[in-house]
This record gives C-alpha cells, sequence and structure tokens, in this order.
C-alpha cells in the first residue's frame, strides 16, 4: 500500500468531511463527528462544498409536493 507522505492531519479531516457531505450525509451529523461545538462553525467551514443546497431543497420540496397531490386526487376519487 502506498500511503502520500505530504497527508497531513488536516488534509485528513477535511477528506473526512468533504466526503460524506458529497454524499447528501446531513450536515450536523458531519459537525458532531468533527466535534464541533455548534453546526455553524461547519456551515461556515464547508458550506461552500454544497453549491446546489438550495436547488436540491427546492426540487425536494416540488417532488413532495407533486407526490402529495397524486395521493390526494387519488383519495378524493374514492370518497
Amino acid at each position: 500500500m502506498y500511503i502520500e507522505k505530504n497527508i497531513t492531519l488536516r488534509s485528513l479531516r477535511h477528506t473526512h468531511t468533504t466526503l460524506p457531505l458529497q454524499q447528501n450525509v446531513h450536515m450536523k451529523v458531519v459537525s458532531e463527528q468533527l466535534g464541533h461545538t455548534s453546526i455553524k462553525m461547519t456551515m461556515n467551514t464547508y458550506s461552500h462544498l454544497l453549491p446546489t443546497i438550495q436547488e436540491t431543497a427546492a426540487e425536494n420540496l416540488s417532488n413532495c409536493l407533486r407526490r402529495n397531490k397524486v395521493s390526494n386526487q387519488s383519495l378524493q376519487k374514492t370518497h
């Protein structure tokens, strides 16, 4: 196994943070794993890794509303 000699603890910590965030692990969970006393510190440091967070939130809400609309229409037809 080859390990790069210039890997620092800081770069390992950053990698440990970056990879879960890119896999949509909740920022609060990552913050707790890092031992931050507040999610604010994590957000201020790593939120640049999530440039599409607003877009994703809007899409998720839209999808949820569409699913609920279909469910509500189905319920109304049965009554």
